[in-house]
């Protein structure tokens, strides 16, 4: 799947390479209408929660709009 990672998804401190990585092995936790969640591994070992919805700009791709260190979300060390 090509992926185009935006700002807002690395607005919380993840690299293009972390995000990259992480879903490299994510798996798809929900669906809701276009927006696809994902939780993987990055290259530090570190889980991450991520949302892809459809490319406005390329009809074979998808955008990363979200990143974040899934410990955050679920308030504490994971």
């Amino acid at each position: 799947m090509k992926v185009r990672i935006t700002s807002g998804a690395r607005k919380h401190g993840l690299t293009r390479t972390r995000i990259l990585t992480a879903l490299e092995n994510a798996e798809l936790i929900d669906t809701v209408g276009d927006k696809q969640v994902f939780l993987g591994t990055d290259d530090q070992g570190v889980e991450l929660h991520m949302i892809l919805v459809p490319d406005d700009r390329d009809l074979d791709r998808m955008s990363c709009i979200h990143a974040i260190q899934y410990h955050y979300l679920i308030g504490g060390d994971r």
